[in-house]
């Protein structure tokens, strides 16, 4: 889906200026399922909103594990493209979704979050370079990124502080 605005030429106004209004154009390709999505969510605001904020998180939480699922790798997906579905494993996001996997698998006490988050950091292990810096961009690419180093330095220690390994 891609959203575009468009200035489209309503007339003139009394003083003669030309009035542009802009409207807002959705266009739907390549997956017309989608919508059905945008148009349910227009009809039932409230299935689209959820009022409690414990569902919020919980379906946030189910998207990640869907975005680590995807990657088949233990590491979380860089996101998800409405042309070409999940792309591939980005480390420096999944750096610190280690350590939101620790957090709400100590406030819902479902040690699966915590299993989750060990992948991601044995995935981590498994492609850091061999200079021990970590790899930047989607995917398991050969170069470094000192931010992305950074995140996963960040994910690592929240392993060690929550496991002891």
């Amino acid at each position: 889906m891609v959203c575009c605005i468009r200035l489209i030429q309503v007339g003139t106004s009394m003083n003669g200026k030309l009035v542009l209004v802009a409207k807002r154009q959705f266009e739907i390709y390549r997956r017309p399922s989608h919508l059905n999505i945008i148009l349910r969510d227009k009809r039932h605001p409230a299935a689209a909103a959820p009022a409690e904020n414990s569902v919020r998180i919980k379906a946030a939480m189910e998207w990640l594990c869907r975005a680590q699922d995807a990657t088949g790798c233990g590491g979380v997906s860089g996101g998800y493209h409405f042309d070409t579905g999940w792309l591939g494993p980005y480390p420096e996001t999944t750096g610190y979704i280690i350590e939101t996997f620790i957090e709400y698998s100590s406030i819902t006490h479902d040690n699966s979050f915590l299993d989750r988050a060990v992948r991601m950091g044995d995935w981590e292990c498994e492609v850091q370079l061999d200079t021990g810096a970590v790899r930047g961009g989607v995917g398991v690419n050969d170069y470094p990124i000192v931010f992305n180093t950074g995140q996963v330095m960040l994910g690592w220690a929240a392993l060690h502080r929550a496991t002891g390994q």
